[in-house]
């Protein structure tokens, strides 16, 4: 599971404000560091020290417009991802407790701004990625903690898709065989979270196959195959019972021949 390098700071109603951004205020850049807009999309670079998490983009970050409303003091975390990645995590202005809404905004590995709206119950965690699980990690009832990330979902970008599901089962069953039940059960207890607060409505994805199965040809090629089993089966009941009164036949040929044979003697 990941951990060492992937972490937030969750925050208390009130403890940070979000900042109004300011257009105005963005930087020409200096000496290769602060905010450049290219093809459309902002990257942000900043000098930083690994050793002190003070999370630098920020402040360029807070001058680029804002795409979603989000609620006053509704900062929920402050979040890293190594290497380079920093952001935020807000209540979006329409959450409620229901149906939490969670924007996402921040730079990623490659110092690109993002910024996601994130409808916590419409995760599929068959196709999530890290962001999202972080974000769904905070409709945890009681004290927050993350979610374990499957070792399938290791190097990868903070937003690049993964099976989480299926990399909960891999990792469940190389921890029974090492015999670690602890690491299982905290596996088992985030992999059954994520699939009761999403309601465990998706199903793995197969992105791969170009082919869609229509649900009343499946249902129709279902009761073909139903009927087509029934025929055989009875083809088969009678030629086995055929089968059975010819053998007794023959054994009461054969019996009734010796008995035929032991009386001329």
């Amino acid at each position: 599971m990941i951990g060492i390098s992937y972490g937030s700071y969750p925050m208390m109603s009130g403890q940070t404000k979000y900042q109004t951004a300011n257009n105005s205020k963005k930087s020409n850049g200096n000496n290769g560091f602060g905010t450049k807009l290219i093809n459309g999309e902002y990257y942000i670079h900043v000098a930083r020290d690994e050793n002190v998490r003070n999370y630098p983009t920020f402040p360029e970050v807070d001058k680029i417009p804002s795409k979603y409303a989000v609620k006053e003091d509704g900062l929920l975390a402050m979040c890293w991802k190594n290497p380079g990645a920093e952001y935020r995590l807000y209540q979006a202005a329409e959450s409620t407790e229901e149906n939490p809404v969670v924007i996402a905004r921040g730079v990623d590995e490659h110092g690109k701004l993002f910024e996601e709206k994130i409808d916590v119950r419409q995760i599929n965690p068959y196709n999530t990625n890290q962001l999202e699980l972080n974000a769904l990690s905070f409709c945890r009832p009681g004290e927050h903690r993350t979610i374990g990330i499957p070792n399938r979902g290791d190097g990868l970008g903070l937003q690049d898709r993964f099976d989480f599901i299926t990399g909960c089962q891999e990792d469940i069953r190389a921890g029974k065989r090492l015999h670690l039940s602890k690491v299982v059960a905290s596996i088992q207890e985030d992999m059954d979270f994520v699939l009761a607060f999403t309601k465990g409505s998706a199903r793995p994805d197969k992105p791969e196959s170009p082919y869609t199965v229509d649900a009343d040809a499946l249902a129709a090629f279902a009761r073909e195959n139903e009927r087509n089993l029934e025929l055989y089966s009875s083809a088969a009941r009678e030629r086995m019972i055929s089968n059975l009164a010819r053998k007794c036949s023959e054994e009461l040929s054969d019996m009734l021949l010796k008995k035929q044979e032991n009386f001329t003697k």
